[in-house]
């Protein structure tokens, strides 16, 4: 059984000479010519060719020469070469080391050297196909003086390690005395014995040779049966029977046929053949269970009979199953050796590589050994760390990767939750070499703990580092140590601020005191702190510092004020007003008031002059400043009033005055065309302001009538005409209108003037009430609807025009009024 085994590997320095290279184990040589001595690993070297213990590697570069400590001697010997070699041995311990040789001779039995040829040429053939290589020639000058001609054969690197060499020779073109020699064959030995004379006969001879695999399948009969011809005829027998030989094991498969005539009866050379007698076996086809045959040779160098039957094979697959998780730990091996049993006995093995796809394919595996059924199994070199199980010729290797188990808690740094900001769970995240790997949702049912159990130790081959990280938690600051993380909260605080609202008209009354003191309640209970708030902090104050929340909810601050003399007080809480955390205590106290009023009395004998003003204007003076104005007209009935004021001013009464504004008219003296003046009253009792004008005396002659016809209506309750005497050029105001019951006053007829309007006395002149009646659109019925019958016929009667215009003068003045009344109430406020 053939084995192989690299012992080491070392660099051989060899010349260009191209010498043997011997070799020691244990040194390094430089070339020198013979075979290899000694002992190696157990195994003699004894006659082993060197050139089976070494291949060549690397060829080296000169810089690599460079680099090496040479011998001295060979530094500057440009011819130097140098190989990296693997040094292995092989051994057979059944067949000859030199069964990658071959070697026989060529024997002359002549005792006539001078009739041999110059050369001769030994072909070696395996069955009936020629050696590469062959033939080789064998010189005569080379053996001078030597019957026997030693010859050594290289087989090629693949040559068949069953085959069966047969050696034949080839003498030169034209050489004379071949028919004196007849040549016979033992194994790869040929003997030329020499005649004098041609023979008349000839012994034939050869041997069956069978390219069977030494019988692998088990299908080569026991014997077989060779026919010789004559000329392409089969010899008979004095009985006319077929001639045959047959061969067997026992004699070494060969046969013989004897003293054959060399000539025919007309003297021709017969040629002689031989052919194999057909069985069921040998059938001429190479089948799983026949043999195919075929002869070479001749009857002078033997006929050789070539049965060829093809064993029968078979192909062996299997592959690699890693159930290792990927090689998570890094345990597997860069290759692994697989090994196939024949019948127990190894046969073949491999080594086998990713690069391979851990797959293996042993093809052109015998089926049969002897002719019985080979048993095949699949072994595997032991790998580390794995165990294997072997399904046919798979194979699965098993490592369980190593495991760790990493546990971690929560710490909360929060007082008990008091701000209930601690939430329902929390997320945390395991990473391996900082890419997530597993992630857990905490709860305080788990105790606010984690476990990741039986996780990867390994990833190709590194050891994982794992690290811990935890989604944010709002309002917690996060600390991880290893796998335990601390979430702190420091509990809100918040401030309370509290403002004082007087509403006491600026301490009107002098009541206010000089501090007040506010308390703080905790969800309805006193917390015992208080703030003083007073004029010089601006009469606010802050609670600070104070805790936001109380088990998860939070606090509900109120506040409270120790009571104040003469002050209602309500507290306001900014929550209404998304203000929180604001109070507003509003301390109110109604302060005395004073309503200042009065009126306007004229001593002018009803304005007999006509010199009274449409208007005055009276001034509100508190503590001597003027306060306020107020323009006072006849619609007002002359009177007036600035409403309510403070009585007190910081506790003390205020001096409240009033006075009339002088004008061209009323200048504070009684005199033609003017008023004198005086006030009286006070502000608790009202102010009464005179004016005084003594009219001018005027005798009747001279004077123009004005009757004011009031056709059925009353004004200021008389149903009398009115009737006034002015002087001409004088200048009065049309009477306001008189009322009537079921009727509504339409205009003054015989006037383009209206109730209020001015008119300058030139004559005298009757104004007469027109009246509509209430509910309907016609005019009374005791009156002409074309003619006035209180008109004064002498009256010229009005045109369209002069009514028009007096409506719109009417229209003016009334939205002149309006004005002046909201001007008035302005001022007042």
């Amino acid at each position: 059984e053939l084995s192989s085994e690299v012992i080491r590997q070392v660099v051989k320095y060899i010349t260009k000479l191209d010498l043997p290279v011997s070799f020691n184990p244990f040194d390094m040589y430089i070339s020198i010519p013979g075979k290899a001595k000694g002992k190696l690993e157990g195994f003699s070297l004894d006659d082993f060719d060197i050139s089976k213990l070494i291949s060549v590697g690397k060829q080296l570069t000169e810089d690599d020469l460079r680099l090496m400590d040479l011998p001295s001697a060979f530094t500057s010997d440009t011819d130097l070469a140098a190989n990296v070699i693997n040094i292995k041995i092989d051994w057979d311990s059944d067949d000859d080391p030199d069964d990658d040789k071959l070697s026989g001779k060529k024997i002359w039995a002549d005792d006539k050297e001078e009739n041999r040829p110059d050369y001769i040429k030994i072909h070696i053939k395996d069955g009936d196909s020629e050696v590469e290589g062959s033939p080789i020639t064998l010189n005569k000058s080379d053996f001078e003086g030597k019957n026997t001609w030693n010859w050594e054969f290289k087989l090629p690197e693949d040559a068949d390690e069953d085959a069966t060499y047969i050696v034949s020779e080839e003498w030169p073109e034209g050489y004379e005395h071949k028919e004196n020699y007849v040549c016979t064959r033992d194994e790869l030995d040929l003997t030329n014995t020499w005649h004098e004379e041609a023979l008349d006969t000839v012994n034939i001879s050869g041997q069956v040779i069978w390219k069977d695999k030494n019988d692998q399948d088990g299908i080569r009969p026991a014997t077989a049966v060779v026919y010789l011809l004559a000329d392409g005829s089969r010899v008979k027998d004095k009985n006319g029977n077929d001639i045959c030989a047959e061969t067997s094991q026992a004699a070494g498969w060969r046969f013989f046929f004897s003293e054959q005539p060399v000539k025919d009866e007309s003297g021709k050379t017969i040629r002689y053949t031989v052919e194999e007698c057909t069985t069921d076996v040998i059938t001429g086809e190479d089948t799983p269970k026949t043999y195919a045959y075929a002869v070479s040779g001749d009857a002078a160098q033997e006929f050789i009979v070539i049965n060829t039957h093809t064993p029968e094979t078979v192909t062996l697959s299997g592959s690699k199953t890693w159930d290792d998780n990927d090689d998570q730990d890094g345990k597997r091996p860069d290759s692994i050796t697989v090994r196939i049993e024949a019948n127990g006995k190894e046969a073949a093995y491999k080594e086998v590589t990713v690069a391979d796809n851990w797959a293996w394919t042993f093809e052109g595996m015998p089926k049969y050994s002897n002719g019985i059924e080979i048993s095949y199994m699949l072994t595997e070199d032991d790998v580390d760390d794995y165990t294997a199980v072997v399904d046919g010729f798979d194979v699965t290797n098993t490592h369980k990767p190593e495991t760790v188990t990493l546990s971690g808690s929560k710490t909360w740094d929060d007082n008990d939750n008091q701000d209930g900001t601690r939430p329902e769970s929390i997320t945390v995240h395991l990473k391996a070499d900082g890419r997530e790997a597993y992630s857990r949702t905490v709860t305080a049912q788990d105790n606010w703990s984690w476990t990741f159990e039986d996780i990867p130790k390994y990833r190709n081959g590194e050891e994982i580092r794992y690290t811990l990280t935890e989604d944010l938690v709002d309002d917690y600051t996060q600390y991880i140590d290893g796998m335990d993380v601390t979430n702190k909260h420091t509990p809100g605080k918040t401030q309370i601020n509290v403002y004082k609202w007087w509403d006491d008209a600026d301490d009107s009354d002098g009541l206010r005191p000089e501090s007040i003191t506010v308390h703080l309640l905790a969800d309805g209970t006193d917390t015992g702190l208080t703030a003083t708030l007073d004029e010089e902090n601006g009469w606010t104050g802050s609670f600070t510092g104070i805790d936001k929340m109380k088990a998860g909810k939070e606090i509900v601050y109120t506040v409270s004020e120790d009571p104040v003399a003469g002050y209602e007080t309500e507290i306001i809480d900014g929550r209404i007003y998304d203000s929180p955390n604001v109070f507003m205590i509003k301390n109110e106290h109604i302060p005395e008031y004073v309503d200042i009023s009065g009126k306007k009395v004229w001593d002018d004998n009803d304005d007999q002059d006509g010199i009274r003003p449409d208007r005055i204007t009276v001034r509100l003076y508190r503590d001597g400043l003027m306060i306020g104005w107020k323009e006072v007209t006849a619609e007002d009935d002359w009177e007036w009033s600035f409403g309510e004021f403070y009585k007190n001013n910081k506790g003390k009464e205020i001096s409240y005055t009033i006075g009339e504004l002088e004008t061209d008219v009323i200048t504070g003296e009684d005199g033609p065309g003017t008023y004198a003046y005086a006030i009286s009253g006070d502000a608790a009792q009202g102010f009464i302001v005179t004016n005084t004008h003594t009219p001018e005396t005027i005798p009747d002659e001279g004077l123009f009538t004005i009757t004011y016809k009031l056709n059925g209506g009353s004004y200021k309750d008389s149903t009398a005409d009115i009737t006034e005497k002015y002087a001409g050029g004088t200048t009065i105001l049309i009477h306001e209108k008189p009322v009537r019951d079921g009727y509504t006053f339409m205009y003054w007829q015989g006037s383009a003037y209206q109730p209020g309007d001015k008119y300058v006395v030139t004559e005298d002149h009757t104004f007469t009430a027109q009246w509509k009646k209430d509910e309907e659109e016609t005019t009374d019925p005791t009156t002409d609807p074309t003619t006035d019958p209180t008109t004064d016929p002498t009256t010229e009667p009005q045109t369209g025009d002069e009514m028009n215009m007096g409506l719109w003068i009417a229209i003016m003045v009334a939205v002149a009024l309006i004005l002046l009344r909201l001007i008035a109430l302005y001022r007042k406020h």
